[in-house]
């Protein structure tokens, strides 16, 4: 990989060839593809970030040269590149050449009588780049293609360090709401059994919280919303049929299940499933929380189309009931989440209050509220948002 002398080359070479070592005595190596390796990058980069998000600019030199998070600091720099040397490794990259050659491109691009003392956001600038658009909604964002077609979320600025404190996923469960959390860095997950989601929602729209949920949010007039058909697409048989019809709103509003049937039919064409009539509660507790403004703090998710999002654009092989299932999506939240003990986490609130399955979602839900608060999430549909009577965007994040 490194092929030219000098002690930084043998220095990185020696690193490498330990790493190398450590992998293989531990038979990790099979974890490691190109693309695991590239999202462990991204996720270690966002804790990087984390250390140093809510710190002032003017305050940033001072903060990053106290012991006492110099540490943290450099923990983390370290995760990232020693996980950057082996995506290069592993992809046959000689990474300082790479970077020899971008900065060689960075000064021909960027000469310095033109650049010297201008910053990126300094339009006045000659041949700065021109300013990218604000997006559609609160915060701003700009959609970027993905390998499914779908758009990404733009990285959001900086918030204050009060603000989304906390990271929450949410899925409906036997027993209650049932809940993932953790702070911002994931450094610890818990899942609780909630009967309502009134204080998550106080939180969220004090800007202390950023969750993602496993409910629809906008509800339709008439007919279907994109967000489905293109989650539906996304996933191919058999995992499609996970991705439920949301109500009309004209059927939301009626009282039991036969008028919520004819309610539906009227408006959508289509009757209402009875396990989507069992979420009618649920949907009405949310619908009576959510606002156009809370939206940019809690957003709809589907933990499949997630899952699909992580293992590279498609359905999962097993379903999520099974132990094949569960260990499938388990590896694909390791290297957000650590290693999770869902019998355990189930134990501690009960078997009544949630299936293994519910606390599975709940922290898949609890990756893409990360994904949201980074800057990545996917969004279907792609194109502008619709929107339903309230204002509210129907879209799916992941």
């Amino acid at each position: 990989m490194m092929r030219r002398g000098g002690t930084a080359v043998d220095e990185l070479q020696r690193l490498l060839l330990e790493l190398r070592r450590f992998t293989r005595a531990r038979d990790w190596e099979r974890y490691h593809d190109p693309k695991n390796l590239a999202m462990a990058v991204a996720s270690e980069a966002g804790e990087l970030c984390d250390v140093l998000r809510w710190v002032d600019n003017a305050e940033a030199d001072r903060f990053a040269r106290d012991p006492r998070h110099q540490a943290r600091i450099a923990e983390e720099a370290a995760d990232v590149g020693l996980l950057l040397l082996m995506l290069c490794d592993r992809a046959g990259i000689d990474l300082l050449e790479a970077m020899r050659a971008k900065l060689r491109r960075n000064r021909e691009k960027y000469p310095a009588e033109r650049w010297r003392g201008k910053a990126w956001e300094d339009q006045a600038a000659p041949g700065a780049p021109a300013e990218k658009p604000a997006g559609r909604d609160a915060p701003a964002r700009e959609a970027d293609e993905t390998a499914g077609g779908a758009k990404t979320e733009a990285r959001k600025p900086a918030r204050s360090a009060a603000e989304d404190s906390t990271l929450a996923g949410i899925d409906a469960g036997p027993g209650g709401w049932v809940v993932a959390r953790a702070d911002a860095g994931l450094g610890r997950v818990t899942f609780a059994c909630l009967e309502r989601l009134d204080e998550l929602f106080r939180e969220a729209a004090e800007g202390r919280l950023t969750a993602a949920i496993d409910l629809p949010i906008g509800l339709p007039e008439n007919g279907g919303r994109r967000c489905d058909i293109e989650a539906r697409r996304w996933l191919g048989a058999p995992r499609a049929a996970s991705v439920f019809p949301p109500p009309c709103r004209a059927a939301l509003a009626a009282e039991g299940f036969g008028a919520a049937c004819t309610a539906n039919r009227k408006a959508c064409g289509r009757g209402v499933t009875r396990q989507m009539f069992e979420l009618f509660p649920r949907l009405r507790h949310v619908d009576a929380w959510i606002t156009p403004a809370l939206q940019a703090h809690v957003r709809e998710a589907h933990p499949e189309v997630t899952f699909a999002v992580l293992s590279g654009g498609s359905g999962l092989r097993f379903p999520k009931t099974t132990a094949a299932g569960r260990k499938e999506r388990l590896e694909l939240l390791r290297p957000f989440l650590g290693p999770l003990d869902l019998l355990d986490a189930r134990r501690a609130l009960g078997r009544e209050a949630a299936r293994l399955d519910d606390l599975l979602d709940a922290a898949a839900c609890l990756v893409t509220a990360l994904r949201v608060r980074q800057g990545r999430a996917v969004v279907l549909p792609d194109g502008p948002a619709e929107r339903d009577a309230r204002g509210l965007r129907m879209e799916i994040v992941a």
